[in-house]
C-alpha cells in the first residue's frame, strides 16, 4: 500500500518538502484538517495539493456513523 511519502515522491514533490512533512510528524490525519493556505506553506503546486488532498480522503475509514449503518443494510437475494 502506498504511503503518504511515496505517494508525493511519485508526484515529483520535491524532497525538502516531503521531509518537513515527516520531520513535523503531518500524516493524512492532519492534512485532512488543514486548508489549503496551510498546504501551500508545505507544498507550493497547487496539483499536488489537490492530489494529496484525493489522496488522504480516500486513505480514511468509514464515519463511525456509516459503520454503524452497515450491518443494518439489508443484503439482496
Amino acid at each position: 500500500m502506498l504511503n503518504l511519502s511515496d505517494f508525493l515522491r511519485g508526484r515529483g514533490v520535491p524532497e525538502d518538502a516531503i521531509l518537513l512533512l515527516e520531520e513535523q510528524k503531518i500524516d493524512c490525519d492532519y492534512i485532512a484538517l488543514m486548508d489549503d493556505a496551510t498546504l501551500a506553506s508545505y507544498i507550493p503546486s497547487y496539483g499536488d495539493r489537490i492530489a494529496l488532498f484525493t489522496f488522504c480522503k480516500s486513505k480514511q475509514p468509514l464515519s463511525k456513523r456509516k459503520q454503524g449503518l452497515l450491518p443494518r443494510v439489508p443484503l439482496s437475494k
